[in-house]
């Protein structure tokens, strides 16, 4: 009789264990689809930000008659950024696959355009931007301020700070343009003088 009671409470243990164990599968199953299909949506929306992001990359170059596009190796984590100078020409006859052949003038505008572009799958309030225009000439430094400006007025529930040692008497201030232009430092200087608005 006493061995008879055990080998019931032992079943009826056993019993309950399988069936929290049927439950904890059937639950690690549901965990690992419901991870694939995440992993999926991820994967999906990383290739959709690296074709947006090239898209206006493109559109970017395009102001300054440039071409260009980007390649994303996930894998490899690495960023492959290609330049037409003029896309009217062949790309066999154009493409700079190395940033460094081009001028300071074109590398900085590039960079613009990269920034720009990254920027746009980014939800930051403040964007910045310090000395991007330092090795350009007027020409592309006029450009690439109407680029950010255009930009800026785009977005106006962030703020772009733009910091640049040049002087733009060409940009208008504005209700949504403040320009602070800092006194130049002297030699032996301590501290900040008041800036002028």
């Amino acid at each position: 009789a006493v061995v008879s009671t055990q080998s019931t409470g032992a079943k009826k243990r056993f019993s309950e264990v399988a069936g929290e164990m049927t439950n904890l599968i059937e639950f690690q199953e549901r965990i690992r689809q419901h991870l694939d299909g995440r992993y999926r949506r991820w994967i999906y929306f990383r290739k959709a930000i690296a074709r947006r992001t090239n898209i206006l990359f493109n559109a970017f170059l395009a102001r300054k008659g440039y071409a260009g596009h980007l390649t994303f190796d996930h894998k490899a984590k690495t960023l492959d950024i290609f330049i037409q100078l003029d896309k009217m020409r062949s790309e066999k006859e154009n493409v700079s696959r190395d940033t460094k052949s081009l001028s300071g003038g074109e590398r900085s505008y590039s960079t613009v355009a990269l920034l720009l572009s990254l920027w746009e799958a980014m939800e930051t309030p403040f964007r910045a931007m310090d000395e991007f225009d330092v090795f350009m000439d007027a020409v592309n430094r006029r450009i690439s301020m109407e680029l950010l400006i255009n930009a800026a007025r785009m977005h106006k529930n962030r703020q772009f700070i733009f910091i640049t040692p040049h002087e733009f008497s060409t940009i208008k201030t504005g209700p949504d343009i403040k320009i602070h232009r800092m006194y130049p430092p002297e030699r032996g200087q301590a501290t900040l003088h008041d800036m002028q608005e």
